[in-house]
């Protein structure tokens, strides 16, 4: 992104953060809309993409930001008071929004994945009476909880709750 050193801060409309970004997009505007992958509640849906910050995105720093205001599911732009006491754009550094966009490509937003785990994953039990175990994590409950299916006696057994920090993924393949 050669020429932002700054960036906007843009509040869209409710659920029109894409809509926004493909107007600001058209209009040969930067924009930057900072996306968490989660799993779908809708049966056979799969993985989505949701924004990380509901009804906002940022925009490249422009001399004719008054005209972002004017793009299909913009509302408007964050804004402060400078010296002067006029509202003007608060400006984010281009900096800060490298750093952020390397904690999403790190897979810091991935909400698919916790402590190294998706489900469907086979997973160790590392602690407790089943140290050792080869189990299937089936389903997250909250943040440090987790469904396996464990197999006992040559059979899988119903889904037994037990601590995330209690299993470490299983390189497969």
């Amino acid at each position: 992104m050669v020429g932002i050193d700054a960036w906007y801060c843009v509040r869209t409309e409710v659920h029109s953060e894409p809509r926004a970004k493909m107007a600001l997009d058209a209009r040969g505007y930067t924009t930057f809309l900072p996306l968490e992958k989660a799993r779908s509640h809708h049966k056979g849906k799969g993985d989505v993409y949701r924004p990380v910050f509901g009804r906002y995105l940022f925009v490249g720093k422009s001399d004719y930001w008054y005209e972002i205001k004017r793009c299909w599911g913009v509302q408007g732009l964050v804004t402060k008071l400078n010296p002067e006491g006029e509202r003007v754009p608060a400006v984010i550094s281009d900096t800060a929004i490298q750093e952020f966009k390397k904690a999403i490509n790190s897979g810091l937003f991935d909400k698919t994945k916790r402590y190294g785990l998706r489900e469907g994953d086979l997973a160790r039990i590392i602690r407790g009476p089943f140290a050792d175990q080869i189990i299937r994590v089936i389903k997250f409950r909250g943040q440090d909880r987790v469904l396996v299916m464990m197999a006992m006696l040559g059979a899988d057994r119903p889904t037994v709750d037990i601590a995330a920090r209690d299993l470490e993924a299983v390189l497969t393949g």
